[in-house]
């Protein structure tokens, strides 16, 4: 949920597109530490468009490092 809240923020905010809603497939809780999730998300404007994007979430914990945040990477909106 959190991927898609930022994705949501993100290209509304910086992209300048306000987005209507995020769904990414397949669902998940949590990656392990250093771990990497790819997902896909469909994201929908609220102008009725939309487009899918590969995403990666990605846990930055491992060996010495702790507490840091999940990073997430996205293929930007079309033009």
């Amino acid at each position: 949920m959190a991927l898609q809240n930022t994705m949501k923020n993100h290209i509304t905010q910086v992209d300048h597109r306000p987005v209507d809603s995020v769904s990414c497939t397949p669902h998940v809780h949590g990656t392990m530490r250093g771990q990497t999730s790819h997902l896909h998300c469909l994201v929908t404007f609220q102008n009725g468009t939309s487009y899918t994007a590969n995403a990666v979430i990605q846990d930055q914990n491992s060996g010495g490092t702790h507490n840091l945040p999940d990073s997430y990477r996205w293929d930007s909106p079309p033009p």
